[in-house]
């Protein structure tokens, strides 16, 4: 059910508490930790750190989370990046591949129902600020 409020300014418009700009999204999946965290080192303050000496690929991983076929946004931060790829990844489906510092949001169609941050076995850095949620 949409619950739209309407003021008499013509700026307004108020859509399940977010603007008619963009789409609305569901309740937060990520908790801190994850059920899954891999190779990361749990810095204790909502952020994880690889080194790059993780012998493969590693997932902060919220496992059976979301619904096949549904879109979800994912975003997160990644500080003191100094080599590697991570990406936001979806089911089976990986996002584009980051390699700077910066603060990354992507939403794609879930393929399964688990959603990461993914980083591969060179990937040295500090993921932080992570957000999962479906797209409605």
């Amino acid at each position: 059910m949409k619950t739209v409020v309407y003021s008499t300014s013509p700026y307004l418009t108020i859509n399940n508490g977010s603007s008619d700009l963009g789409p609305s999204f569901g309740p937060e999946l990520w908790t801190d930790p994850p059920t899954q965290l891999g190779d990361w080192t749990d810095n204790l303050d909502g952020s994880y750190t690889l080194d790059g000496s993780q012998p493969l690929g590693t997932f902060l991983q919220m496992l059976g989370v979301g619904t096949s076929g549904q879109s979800y946004k994912i975003d997160f931060t990644v500080t003191g990046f100094a080599a590697g790829v991570c990406n936001a990844r979806f089911g089976d489906v990986n996002g584009p591949n980051i390699t700077a510092n910066g603060t990354y949001s992507e939403t794609q169609v879930l393929t399964g129902t688990d959603l990461a941050v993914r980083a591969n076995a060179i990937f040295s850095g500090t993921v932080s600020a992570i957000s999962m949620r479906q797209a409605l």
